[in-house]
C-alpha cells in the first residue's frame, strides 16, 4: 500500500497550533526516514510552514538530495550523536529567531543523554521523551519523532507494509497476522 503525505496530511490533521509529540515507529527498513523528509519537504513547501528536521543518521546534503522542492522554510540539522540538552536549545532558538512551528528527528535512539546518570538505554529513552514532551508544551509546536520499534516484532510480521496511527503514535510495520 502506498500512502501519500498529502493523505496523512488529511487524514491526521497535523495541528501547528496544538502541541503534540507524535511518533513515526516501524522496525528496520519500513521507509520512516523517507516518510519524515517527505512530511518536512510538504509541509515547508506546501503549506508554508517552518520547519527543523534534526537528522541524526543521515548526511544534510543526503537529506536535500531527496527534496524536489527545498526552500527556506526548511532548516535541516545533521548532527550526529546531538543530546535531548542541544536539540532543546537549537529549538528554542530557531522558534525565537525563524518561527519554527514543527519540528521532525530523526530518530529517537540516536539522541544522546547525559552519561554521567549511568542509566540504563530504556529510561534514558524515556526521560529523552519526557524532554521533548516538555518541549512541545513549553513552545506550544508539535514535534514528531521516528523511532525503531523492537525486532522481536519480526517474529508475528507478515510481509506488506502498512502505516498504522494509534493514539499520537504512527506505527510503519509490516501487517501483523490476526
Amino acid at each position: 500500500m502506498c500512502i501519500k503525505v498529502e493523505q496523512l496530511d488529511i487524514k491526521y490533521k497535523i495541528d501547528f497550533n496544538t502541541p503534540k509529540l507524535i511518533a513515526l515507529c516501524g522496525s528496520a527498513c519500513t521507509g520512516k526516514t523517507t516518510i519524515s523528509i517527505k512530511m518536512a519537504e510538504y509541509i515547508s513547501y506546501n503549506k508554508n510552514v517552518p520547519v527543523v528536521f534534526f537528522s541524526l543518521e543521515t548526511e544534510k546534503e543526503m537529506i536535500k538530495s531527496k527534496i524536489k522542492n527545498y526552500n527556506s522554510n526548511l532548516f535541516i540539522v545533521d548532527t550526529p550523536g546531538i543530546s535531548i540538552v542541544d536539540i532543546y536549545k537549537t529549538v528554542k532558538e530557531l522558534k525565537r529567531d525563524k518561527g519554527i512551528k514543527f519540528v521532525i528527528i530523526d530518530y529517537l535512539q540516536l539522541i544522546s543523554y547525559d552519561k554521567s546518570k549511568c542509566l540504563s538505554r530504556d529510561i534514558e529513552i524515556e526521560n529523552i521523551c519526557k524532554e521533548l514532551k516538555k518541549l512541545v508544551e513549553e513552545l506550544n509546536i508539535p514535534i514528531l519523532v521516528t523511532s525503531h520499534i523492537s525486532r522481536n516484532c519480526n517474529s508475528i510480521i507478515d510481509k506488506k507494509d502498512r502505516l498504522q496511527v494509534i493514539d499520537e503514535k504512527i506505527f510503519l510495520r509490516q501487517n501483523i497476522k490476526s
